[in-house]
């Protein structure tokens, strides 16, 4: 028997586009178990109106709360803990959503074992794709394992993911440390960081790449700029997420294997001849500059 189902939406000033992904969800198959609730993270513009308007003429039903605190994760567990259904679905206030998106997560969740489900995600450029990026190298708004469906090889993005109820029951919710803030420098991780608390558990997270999305990237956020100061949050995060002992080695601050990492892969990006070697070199070179001065910055465990 399928659960039944909330999505969870977050949005904060993005009326227009949020429209169209209720309005997509709002157009699902009439069914009775389903709810999508929209969480206004403080916004200052017409979403309570647009929700409103959709709520109308919705086939399922739809909630709005309003969540002051300016961060995702403020919002992602305000949703949480009003949700009504056993299975929570989250996207994005700006993906397009595919048919059967709902009930690929749902048919997933046909196997008590799973606990969590990854969905599929693509980027949609505006314009041509960048020619330094290869198709299948790594990106923020890229989660794509083929069309294969199977256990999932690394923690969901928050665009496209869903968790049984009993997940947060037992795991806890997003930590708020992480997700992205007007005061938080780091604004990013809170997903991912969930997803892998019950990957390290040993709990199933299975991948649903008919669970499809497609993720809009602006010309800005497709240049080499946007992704290495992407990646620089990334490694803050990252060592925030998982602090150094106290007892670590550390050299001005700093685990000495970081100091090392910067070390290789900034020789390795100013020497690669290869392109992709080069972009990837740069990458790790960044990351590793974003945990040292988080490291830097943190009291000792």
């Amino acid at each position: 028997m399928d659960p039944a189902v909330s999505v969870i939406v977050c949005s904060r000033n993005r009326a227009d586009s949020l429209r169209r992904v209720l309005e997509a969800l709002a157009r699902s198959p009439a069914a009775d178990d389903v709810e999508v609730i929209a969480v206004d993270n403080g916004s200052t513009d017409h979403t309570e109106r647009v929700v409103a308007e959709v709520t109308a003429g919705a086939s399922v039903r739809v909630r709005y709360l309003r969540e002051p605190r300016h961060g995702k994760a403020f919002a992602l567990n305000r949703g949480v803990a009003s949700a009504q259904g056993d299975l929570l679905c989250f996207t994005d206030d700006d993906v397009t959503l595919h048919g059967g998106w709902l009930r690929a997560f749902r048919e997933a969740f046909r196997d008590p074992a799973c606990l969590g489900a990854a969905g599929r995600i693509l980027p949609e450029f505006d314009g041509d794709p960048p020619p330094w990026l290869p198709d299948a190298f790594p990106f923020p708004f890229r989660y794509d394992f083929g069309v294969t469906a199977g256990e999932a090889r690394a923690p969901a993005f928050g665009a496209n993911m869903a968790y049984r109820r009993r997940a947060f029951e037992r795991f806890g919710t997003f930590r708020e440390d992480l997700g992205p803030t007007s005061a938080n420098p780091i604004g990013l991780g809170e997903d991912s960081e969930f997803c892998r608390r019950l990957m390290q558990a040993g709990e199933l997270v299975r991948y649903v790449p008919e669970a499809l999305v497609h993720h809009p990237v602006s010309r800005q956020q497709a240049t080499k700029g946007f992704l290495r100061a992407w990646h620089f949050r990334l490694g803050r995060a990252m060592a925030r997420r998982e602090p150094v002992p106290g007892e670590d080695r550390r050299v001005l601050g700093a685990p000495r294997h970081l100091l090392r990492t910067l070390l290789t892969s900034g020789l390795g990006w100013c020497l690669a001849t290869d392109r992709t070697r080069r972009l990837s070199h740069s990458l790790a070179f960044y990351r590793a500059w974003g945990q040292v001065l988080e490291y830097r910055s943190a009291p000792r465990s």
